[in-house]
This record gives C-alpha cells, sequence and structure tokens, in this order.
C-alpha cells in the first residue's frame, strides 16, 4: 500500500463521489457486463498479506469494478482469485471512488490473464438485501 495513502474515515469522505467521466468511446479494449460475482483480493501492506472476500459491480475480459470495504491506493498491484479459483491474475489498480451507496470502489486491469467466458456470461446475482 502506498504511504501516501490514509485509511483515516475523513479521507475516505474526501473521495470523489461516482461521477460520468468524459472519455472517448475506445478507451477500453472489452465490453463491460454487469456481471455480480465473488472474488477474492490480496494485498500486500507493511509486509504483511491482506486477504478479503469482495464482490465484482461489473467485468470485463481485462478489468472489472470491486466494491471493497477500504480502498487502496491508485497504482497499487494486488492478486485476485475467483470463479472457482479458475481464474488468477495480478491487477492494477486504476482509480479508487466512493459510490453513491457510501461504498469503496476500485477500478482494477488485469495484468496476467483474462477472464474466461463463463465468468463473462453468467446469470446476474440479485441481492435482497
Amino acid at each position: 500500500m502506498s504511504a501516501a495513502f490514509s485509511h483515516d474515515v475523513n479521507a475516505l469522505n474526501a473521495l470523489p463521489a461516482a461521477t460520468p467521466r468524459e472519455r472517448p468511446e475506445e478507451r477500453r479494449r472489452h465490453v463491460r457486463y454487469g456481471v455480480k460475482s465473488r472474488v477474492t483480493l490480496r494485498w500486500l501492506e507493511c509486509g504483511e498479506c491482506h486477504e478479503e472476500l469482495i464482490r465484482t459491480e461489473d467485468l470485463s475480459r481485462s478489468g472489472a469494478r470491486l466494491v471493497v470495504r477500504m480502498p487502496l491506493a491508485e497504482g497499487e498491484v494486488v492478486y485476485v482469485e475467483g470463479w472457482d479459483a479458475s481464474f488468477q491474475s495480478r491487477a492494477e489498480v486504476r482509480r479508487v471512488f466512493i459510490g453513491h451507496d457510501g461504498e469503496p470502489r476500485l477500478c482494477i486491469s488485469f495484468l496476467d490473464a483474462e477472464v474466461p467466458d463463463a465468468a463473462l456470461f453468467v446469470a446476474p446475482v440479485h441481492s435482497h438485501s
């Protein structure tokens, strides 16, 4: 984790809320799907390995938007495992923001592998809460 990033609650509130960004259409290499699934996220902080079971909010072959408990710094490299351990890859945190629901989001780009077809085309999981 970057030394410049703080887990202070006030710092979390200072992160920008989700807003549409003006970017060219061709910025994404792959189409994003609204796939809700569980993946394991691992990262190193102060020499210790941390692990969190988190959910995806959307997914493409080359990246994902994740809902997490605590945001990590942009540029951080994490490890993602999911879909019955059939997918494992390092990923770079490309964007961090707080969603309209107040929960932190990480936008990540996979570095080692593409998401398998089976993960992209599953029926979305709906929460009843």
